[in-house]
């Protein structure tokens, strides 16, 4: 799936590297409530939920991030759980392109 000109690949985990830089798409309804996030899509009319484990990646999205410096903020955070962090980050942000909640920048 094709989701725009500036995102990464087709979406899936394996087009997303640890360089790349992802930024919160524009155009849809975001309410945070506690460690949760809700999208409305309006051009889709879908609804989407982020648990707070990719809210957590999401709000890392801010267009100077790169995935692997998120995933190594999140390994120091989650110091248990940090060797399989980089692969749950990447997995995540694929769905998130998927659902065009966030977009690769350049």
């Amino acid at each position: 799936m094709t989701t725009g000109a500036d995102d990464v690949g087709d979406g899936g985990a394996d087009d997303v590297t640890d360089g790349t830089v992802l930024v919160q798409a524009e155009g849809m309804t975001v309410v945070p409530v506690d460690d949760t996030i809700f999208f409305y899509d309006d051009d889709a009319q879908q609804f989407y939920m982020l648990n707070p484990s990719a809210s957590e990646i999401y709000r890392r999205c801010d267009g100077r991030s790169t995935i692997g410096e998120i995933s190594r903020e999140l390994a120091a955070l989650h110091p248990d759980e940090a060797t399989e962090i980089p692969l749950q980050v990447r997995d995540t942000v694929a769905g998130l392109i998927e659902l065009r909640i966030v977009r690769g920048t350049g």
